[in-house]
């Protein structure tokens, strides 16, 4: 099937837009990013509730370094390459007018980049090695930052300018070792905090604890409000859902122990969980996508070598890895309005993926590196 040249509509804020975007249809060989017009096809409409017009994407060659992408959602325009980074970025939306990039292994840092330009407002570097993994602003608007190799949460000024406190969390690190390896940050209502610690055991695989761990903070005060232990192992998602926090845990990647990936809703009030399920297969990602309420999971299955994406509890797409490859079928997964956001990477490919919610479509571009990273923004 030859590349389409067909029109995306795009509604936002009930105004029918036009965007083109530049993707190829099912079937088709994808063309390299660059400065080629993106366009997707009308199969594909993007509705949503914000203004995050731009789809985010750090790619990398793990080796000796990425590339930073905008892809725009809203008005006519090329794909742009915003900026070079290093090997390890991480990508976390921001308010409508930025984003924060986490930058890891090469001089660990926190920057701040504003509009759709990606310019560079405010870097702090972070201790080396200290392995950032989450940034999110409280209620006082200031910026908290966990890390892997730190039982500490930073808590920094609106404009990054400083520190302004710090909350230990060496409580809640796992028998085997002197870390936590705090993830995922929450803000919750009453003025509080969430932080979940993934615990680990650190071997030759870091095989997490059947128990994970989650912290409540007070936000004026920073003071630690108290700790519970959850029965989600390894963690690697979280949302607040009014008096409750859902996590999401992949179980055991390295496949060491019978850890099995689940869900559970805990109780702000009680401590304890209201709900708590096994998920079939082992969850790789997970999106709760800009500012919409339903989930998006990406699971992969090793025994049948295949992947698949759902939408709450509805698999809209599941594909194999070829025969000849082995590892995952996609990496990473996310959602923006009514379109689901996935890199490809079976057999050593690197291509984005859009597939509407319902699932009646697939369109794919290739990128010259690996996609690592995923958020929505300006």
């Amino acid at each position: 099937m030859k590349n389409s040249q067909r029109i995306l509509r795009i509604l936002i804020s009930n105004v029918v837009v036009v965007s083109v975007l530049s993707f190829t249809s099912c079937g088709g060989k994808p063309q390299k990013l660059g400065s080629a017009t993106v366009q997707f096809s009308e199969n594909i409409r993007v509705k949503t509730r914000n203004q995050a017009n731009g789809l985010w994407l750090s790619t990398t060659n793990y080796q000796n370094g990425g590339k930073l992408f905008r892809l725009d959602l809203k008005s006519d325009s090329k794909s742009k390459e915003i900026l070079v980074t290093g090997n390890d970025v991480r990508l976390l939306t921001d308010g409508n007018d930025g984003i924060f990039m986490l930058t890891r292994q090469t001089k660990d840092s926190l920057s701040r980049l504003k509009g759709q330009d990606g310019q560079i407002e405010k870097r702090i570097e972070l201790p080396e090695g200290s392995n950032p993994q989450y940034a999110t602003r409280d209620s006082l608007g200031r910026v908290w930052v966990s890390s892997f190799e730190s039982n500490t949460v930073d808590v920094f000024s609106a404009d990054l300018s400083q520190r302004v406190g710090g909350i230990d969390l060496g409580t809640l690190k796992d028998p085997s070792d002197s870390s936590a390896e705090l993830s995922q940050i929450l803000w919750l209502s009453g003025g509080r905090m969430a932080v979940v610690a993934q615990r680990l055991a650190r071997g030759r695989v870091w095989a997490p604890e059947p128990q994970s761990g989650l912290a409540i903070i007070d936000i004026r005060s920073l003071a630690l409000e108290f700790t519970m232990p959850i029965d989600v192992p390894n963690p690697i998602a979280a949302k607040s859902e009014k008096d409750q926090v859902l996590v999401i845990g992949s179980g055991d990647l390295s496949q060491t122990k019978d850890l099995k990936a689940r869900e559970a809703r805990y109780s702000l009030v009680s401590a304890q969980a209201n709900e708590l399920r096994d998920l079939p297969g082992i969850v790789i990602d997970v999106s709760f996508g800009s500012f919409e309420d339903s989930t998006t999971a990406l699971t992969w299955y090793p025994a049948e070598n295949k992947s698949c994406i759902a939408v709450e509890d509805r698999q809209i797409l599941c594909e194999s890895t070829p025969a000849q490859c082995q590892g995952y079928t996609f990496s990473k997964v996310h959602r923006i309005g009514d379109v689901v956001f996935a890199s490809y990477v079976a057999c050593g490919n690197a291509e984005l993926w859009a597939i509407p919610v319902d699932g009646s479509a697939i369109e794919k571009h290739a990128f010259e590196m690996r996609i690592e990273s995923m958020t929505h923004g300006p």
